[in-house]
């Protein structure tokens, strides 16, 4: 049996803004957090992450939405 390859995910955590990028887009939402005091929070789900690691950091923030990685890196750079 073949193993498949791991495929990294990227998650960006919190209702505001989340909200943002579901109703305006990911690129708007990163334009906002970089202006306004948006708390957010971004997660890459890896090959050594563990469920209990991801149920932490969603845990309080009340949404979450997929990211890509460039997304990630530029939230990240906030």
């Amino acid at each position: 049996m073949a193993n498949k390859k791991f495929k990294k995910q990227f998650f960006l955590f919190g209702g505001e803004i989340c909200g943002i990028a579901e109703n305006y887009g990911v690129a708007n939402a990163i334009e906002r957090a970089k202006l306004d005091s948006i708390q957010f929070q971004v997660y890459c789900w890896d090959e050594k992450s563990t469920p209990i690691e991801l149920l932490g950091r969603v845990n309080g923030w009340e949404d979450f939405v997929s990211i890509t990685e460039e997304q990630y890196n530029e939230f990240e750079a906030i």
